[in-house]
């Protein structure tokens, strides 16, 4: 399909619901938008590239080859399968004409986030990443990567900026170790006791209401990608696993030893409703929380008897 001459410009964030981010300022904040164009609309162009960095995509639809401009100039695009990572540098803002229906994830990277992420690893300061600017992969790990986002997109109202911090700082990590000119890295120690303690107790005494990754980290005097790292090199699991484990083991008793219903119950242990708490529950446990109280209340009766 053929684009208009002058197609009418808007910023492609306009197309996309919930933005989640995770840093301390619009220009350096790491971002992922999906974006949904349900009808061709050649005399339409999308525009994006606002801050200069990266922009990654999953396509979670096939497409057609198309064109982006660029200045005066225009960047051939090759058509997309299902499931590919497109990786685009930017330096100043482009467009492209609507000419097919789209459905993407974005990852925006700006350079000051990018920045910011290598001063907390001590390995990747002088690392560049070979991100060849209109390139593809079909990555699974990214796409894993991908398919996380889109859960908490669909259901935003359940993801803490504890969990969507752990996925966008976890992108950059597995970007610059795996997409990366320099290979080598300095292995970084785990937490120091007092810090891994002061973690624990801080997640321990808020089991019950949202957490972010940055108070854990200042409560450590570390970085929040510092901190992640040294938290699963000491404790064997990522902040937000171990935090999940905890409130479900919580959860665990409670639902032995009190009467409390499940939707208060899931409240009560940091949950974002029952279905969420169910969710996890299970999937932690093997059992839903009723069957679980059902049996081991069981038990207990058939002890006493």
């Amino acid at each position: 399909m053929s684009s208009s001459a002058n197609p009418v410009i808007v910023p492609e964030a306009r197309y996309g619901g919930v933005t989640l981010n995770s840093g301390a300022d619009e220009q350096s904040a790491l971002t992922a938008q999906r974006t949904r164009i349900h009808m061709a609309n050649p005399n339409l162009g999308v525009e994006f590239g606002y801050r200069p960095g990266y922009i990654l995509r999953l396509h979670l639809k096939a497409h057609e080859g198309s064109a982006i401009a660029r200045g005066k100039s225009q960047l051939i695009v090759p058509p997309r399968r299902l499931a590919e990572i497109s990786f685009r540098e930017v330096t100043e803002p482009c467009f492209w004409p609507v000419s097919f229906p789209i459905d993407q994830l974005r990852f925006e990277l700006p350079e000051a986030g990018l920045a910011r992420w290598q001063q907390d690893h001590r390995w990747a300061k002088k690392a560049l990443l070979a991100l060849k600017s209109g390139s593809s992969t079909m990555d699974n790990t990214l796409l894993a990567f991908g398919r996380a986002i889109v859960m908490i997109l669909e259901e935003p109202e359940r993801a803490s900026q504890f969990f969507v911090d752990h996925i966008l700082t976890g992108l950059c990590t597995y970007l610059f170790e795996s997409y990366c000119s320099s290979s080598k890295r300095s292995v970084i120690g785990g937490l120091a006791p007092w810090q891994e303690r002061r973690a624990k107790d801080l997640i321990e005494s808020r089991l019950g209401s949202d957490l972010t990754l940055n108070e854990l980290a200042s409560e450590c005097g570390l970085s929040v990608a510092h901190f992640a790292r040294a938290f699963r090199q000491s404790v064997g699991e990522t902040p937000h696993r171990w935090l999940m484990r905890r409130r479900v083991e919580t959860a665990q008793w409670l639902l032995v030893n009190t009467d409390m219903p499940l939707v208060l119950l899931a409240v009560e242990c940091g949950f974002a409703d029952q279905a969420h708490f169910t969710n996890i529950f299970t999937r932690l446990v093997g059992a839903s929380p009723g069957a679980f109280r059902r049996e081991k209340k069981s038990m207990m009766k058939a002890g006493t008897a």
